[in-house]
This record gives structure tokens, sequence and C-alpha cells, in this order.
């Protein structure tokens, strides 16, 4: 009900990110995936998200570094 929100995934691995995207667009929820912390922060640039679930250990940034800088 509602508006459809926007929730983007980061994780360094796809099989993760596609896990979590195909539980919730069923659930009616838009999905952005990024493959880093570098490449979320540049998509959140572009398009407008309601929630962003953060994998915490990753090769440039940490899930931590990119909550912050969000």
């Amino acid at each position: 009900l509602g508006p459809r929100k926007t929730l983007m995934v980061v994780d360094d691995e796809p099989s993760q990110r596609g896990l979590l995207s195909d539980m919730l667009l069923p659930l009616g929820f838009q999905m952005l995936e990024a493959e880093s912390g570098s490449a979320c922060l540049a998509l959140t640039a572009q398009y407008a998200v309601d929630a962003v679930l953060l994998d915490v250990n990753m090769p440039d940034l940490s899930g931590w570094q990119v909550a912050q800088q969000l």
C-alpha cells in the first residue's frame, strides 16, 4: 500500500545482492544494486533511495564508512 519504496542493496558478492533483490521485488519494492561502497554513493547521487541495505565488509569502503557518508 502507498507509494512504491526504492531500496538499494550494497554488497561485493553478486549472489548476496541477488538473494535480497529476489526476496524484496515480489513485495513491491523497486530495487537498485551496487557492488561497492563507491558505486553506492554514486547511485545515491542519481536516484532517490528510501533505504540502503549495506554489507559491512567490502573492499573499497566498509558499510560503516558508506553509512557515515550517506
